[in-house]
């Protein structure tokens, strides 16, 4: 049995194999008890399933800025499945939009670790909650595997061979996993959040080491803030007197 605490050095530099999302059938957003707010989300596994290492913008960026609201966090679970579980086609399943904010939260705060560059060991005792054990397969070319499961599997990893070499790839178990561990591979200091206070989607990867705003929009926005602040008083006094001369 392997520690993630033992391997995060690892982890960070290993391949990751792409995340197949299930899709779903009859999803919905169910209020458990009215009386305290308490929603859930339940449906049925698909039979097909959404290469999410494909999308254009990636899913751990769009989960640290997604809505949290209950019909935010229903969006969510249509597109790209449950967070957490392993479900087979056919199988039920249902989430809670509480659990499912409090691990937003809990990844937004990892994503501010980054963008601080604080030490490793400050995060480690945080994500061991989360990524618990390592599981896996020891894999040489057809001689077979050699399988070892630890009592709550988490990520699972395969050491086959790649060309004339042993590669290691790591493979997540569920949605959550996965968002983890592109969490992890991501440079330390480039997960940022942008200098524009209120804009929309404000967790970004940065390109640069020098940069402060997640989009040339929002960039262009605060310059034009600034201007404004400091000499927007006498642009107006000189328009005004220029309107005054026209007359």
């Amino acid at each position: 049995m392997l520690y993630v605490n033992a391997m995060h050095r690892y982890l960070a530099t290993l391949p990751l194999k792409p995340y197949l999302a299930p899709t779903l059938k009859d999803v919905r957003l169910r209020t458990v008890r009215p009386s305290v707010a308490v929603n859930s989300i339940e449906g049925v596994i698909g039979g097909k399933t959404r290469n999410l290492a494909r999308l254009k913008k990636p899913i751990h960026l769009q989960f640290a800025n997604w809505l949290s609201t209950p019909g935010g966090v229903l969006s969510f679970t249509r597109q790209y499945g449950p967070l957490q579980g392993q479900y087979v086609p056919g199988e039920r399943f249902e989430l809670y939009v509480s659990k499912w904010r409090t691990q937003q939260g809990n990844f937004r705060a990892f994503w501010q670790w980054n963008s601080r560059k604080d030490k490793w060991d400050v995060l480690v005792t945080a994500l061991r909650d989360q990524l618990k054990y390592v599981s896996g397969a020891l894999t040489t070319g057809d001689t077979g595997d050699l399988e070892f499961w630890p009592s709550e599997p988490s990520i699972d990893f395969a050491l086959g061979r790649h060309r004339t070499n042993l590669a290691l790839t790591l493979a997540a178990s569920d949605l959550w996993q996965y968002i983890l561990l592109l969490f992890i591979q991501e440079p330390l200091g480039m997960l940022r959040l942008c200098n524009r206070n209120d804009c929309e989607e404000p967790h970004y990867i940065a390109r640069r080491r020098d940069q402060k705003f997640c989009s040339k929009y929002c960039a262009g926005l605060v310059a034009q803030r600034r201007w404004w602040k400091a000499h927007g008083e006498e642009w107006r006094r000189k328009w005004k007197r220029k309107k005054k001369l026209r007359r």
